[in-house]
């Protein structure tokens, strides 16, 4: 099946064949991410929304599915969030937005589960850059290709100054 998880009903629909196909399911994993590369005063608002529909939504809406369906039952929620939820850096500063907001309704969720004795528990993995093809897939408003490393070490503290932001830029 072909769904977007930034769309509610995309994802009431992924739930309801799992549950008619396999009787229900046991664990949510909310992993959709979306990024773009670009300074947020030079990035259509349209593409920023858009972003922020998968990021974030797409956690609401598997969350509180899954919350009702694991209600009686129990089971885990996992989001897969960022380190950028802790500190947001230029040039990805709608993505840091929307990791944020993933913790922030993370923990809410969690502490109303708690509150309620419900037997779900929310997770938050807030993994730094790993070595996938992320940023060839991310929509790119730079002059120059990025590089998958190198938010990372701007999060890591080293400030970024032997490190470009940009494929080809001059090192400092």
């Amino acid at each position: 099946m072909v769904a977007d998880g930034g769309v509610e009903s995309d994802v009431r629909e992924i739930a309801r064949i799992v549950q008619e196909r396999f009787g229900g399911f046991d664990a949510w994993i909310n992993n959709a991410a979306k990024a773009i590369y670009g300074k947020l005063l030079d990035i259509k608002s349209e593409d920023l929304r858009r972003l922020f529909e998968t990021n974030f939504w797409s956690v609401v809406y598997g969350s509180l599915i899954t919350a009702r369906h694991l209600r009686q039952r129990g089971g885990p929620i996992i989001h897969l969030g960022s380190t950028f939820s802790d500190r947001a850096i230029p040039i990805q500063g709608m993505y840091s937005a929307s990791k944020n907001a993933v913790k922030g309704f993370t923990d809410a969720l969690r502490i109303e589960l708690q509150k309620n004795e419900l037997p779900v528990s929310v997770t938050l993995i807030k993994p730094s850059a790993i070595h996938t093809p992320f940023p060839q897939h991310a929509e790119n408003y730079m002059d120059r290709e990025r590089t998958d490393f190198t938010t990372a070490a701007l999060f890591a503290g080293r400030g970024g100054e032997n490190y470009s932001l940009l494929r080809g830029a001059p090192q400092t």
